[in-house]
């Protein structure tokens, strides 16, 4: 099983447990329909989001949702 969390410095604002490992498809589907509907546009809370180097982090895609989220 692999956590995918998503958290503020007060709660948690996402989370999802799967079965396997996360790849870059299952943690773009994360990221747009658990993450991104809970942010909102700087300097409102839940506006900034952090991201490690991990590999899966990378991607057009992954780009292309944060830019036309705000």
């Amino acid at each position: 099983y692999s956590l995918l969390p998503a958290i503020s410095s007060g709660r948690v604002i996402a989370l999802d447990v799967l079965e396997g490992s996360v790849n870059q498809k299952r943690f773009t589907s994360f990221l747009k329909h658990m993450v991104l509907p809970c942010m909102n546009v700087y300097p409102a809370p839940n506006s900034i989001l952090v991201l490690d180097n991990a590999a899966i982090h990378h991607g057009a895609e992954i780009s292309h949702l944060c830019a036309n989220h705000g």
